[in-house]
């Protein structure tokens, strides 16, 4: 009787286990997204997404140095059998240099499983070092969203921000609430 039941809890177990998924999400060396088709010259971020079923690549690339306007290229890339397909493409353009803050982002998924990742940026001017402009680049459901402050504290979201879900859009807030902008 024991065994059976041990035999059943084991069968069980397994199979929750083998029904879990498991993402995970973490930046790379630019040059381990080379092979992806990528806009521009260079690649300043690269993001991987595994979310067990489903491989998505998140790569920020530049144009060559010293072309004005700055300019960031924003992509995703899903996984789709052998090959890489674009699923998101944006872009931003500013007069002042666009950073990328690598270590600052995050990726959670919505109530129905779907990806959000959202990365920091920074607008800030080279020779005097003053930042103009903190901000996240949103990607969700084959789009970029933008939240950003500028250095008086004025808030800025995409007009097409109120398309993501409300405790999407909560956890995204507080998250960049909580992120230190102004300190160097």
């Amino acid at each position: 009787m024991k065994t059976n039941r041990l035999i059943l809890f084991i069968f069980l177990l397994t199979s929750i286990i083998s029904q879990a998924q498991t993402t995970t999400y973490g930046d790379s060396k630019p040059e381990e997204f080379e092979f992806l088709p990528y806009e521009g010259s260079r690649i300043i971020q690269g993001f991987r997404v595994d979310m067990g079923n489903e491989k998505f690549c998140i790569v920020y690339s530049k144009p060559d140095k010293g072309i004005t306007p700055d300019t960031v290229f924003i992509q995703e890339y899903k996984k789709d059998g052998l090959e890489w397909k674009q699923n998101i493409k944006g872009k931003r353009s500013s007069k002042h240099t666009i950073f990328i803050w690598g270590k600052r982002g995050g990726f959670f998924t919505d109530n129905t499983k779907t990806g959000i990742a959202y990365t920091a940026f920074s607008e800030e001017d080279l020779k005097t070092g003053d930042r103009f402009i903190v901000g996240y680049f949103i990607l969700y459901k084959n789009t970029v969203f933008t939240i950003e402050e500028d250095k008086n504290g004025h808030m800025k979201k995409s007009d097409n921000f109120e398309q993501i879900p409300l405790h999407a859009k909560e956890r995204i807030l507080d998250a960049f609430s909580k992120l230190d902008k102004w300190s160097k």
